[in-house]
């Protein structure tokens, strides 16, 4: 038997809250093959569910990590990677399915992959107060759309357009944050 002091307990306790965060992340990857299913299945208060319980795993997730009381990078970009994942997946979705266009996937894309070039590259998790809510803002207008065309079809078409614009402009912002921080990071590192 291993005897711990208070130090090593607490790192214990850490490693297995990490854990469980990185695993309650990994359900969001699990839930998209059902997501998708349900969607086309036309089964949309099933749909409902599931886009909800992605919502509660990426709110959970993120208490449970805070609880840990470190800042996990490796964390902390697979919980971005798996908000991408189930956004990307939905838009693409709808988009073969003639629900919303084109120009929404390619927000997406860019948001990640600015994201990404001022993070990964950068080897520095950019802090873009805007960008941070990236995922909730996406995650809630999935949501509103579902629950709209399940329970007032009469308003579904213009509610799913209103939010796509939403959606978009707050891509759009946080693009723009995500190029200035790395430029402004570039700047920094000349001088």
């Amino acid at each position: 038997m291993i005897i711990l002091g208070n130090e090593g307990n607490k790192v214990i306790k850490n490693i297995n809250k990490n854990f469980l965060a990185n695993l309650i992340t990994f359900s969001r990857i699990t839930f998209i093959p059902f997501l998708m299913l349900s969607e086309l299945q036309g089964k949309y208060a099933q749909s409902l569910m599931i886009i909800l319980l992605i919502c509660m795993s990426d709110i959970v997730d993120g208490m449970v990590a805070r609880q840990a009381e470190s800042s996990c990078k490796g964390g902390d970009i697979f919980d971005i990677v798996a908000d991408f994942m189930v956004v990307l997946s939905v838009f693409v979705l709808w988009y073969l399915r003639q629900m919303v266009a084109v120009h929404i996937i390619f927000l997406i894309l860019l948001s990640f992959i600015s994201f990404g070039y001022s993070s990964f590259l950068k080897k520095k998790i950019i802090k873009n107060k805007i960008g941070q809510y990236a995922g909730a803002v996406c995650f809630s207008g999935i949501t509103v759309i579902i629950f709209t065309r399940l329970y007032f079809k009469e308003m579904y078409i213009g509610i799913q357009n209103l939010v796509v614009v939403i959606i978009s402009i707050y891509l759009i912002v946080s693009i723009i944050e995500n190029i200035r921080i790395a430029i402004k990071q570039d700047f920094s590192h000349t001088n």
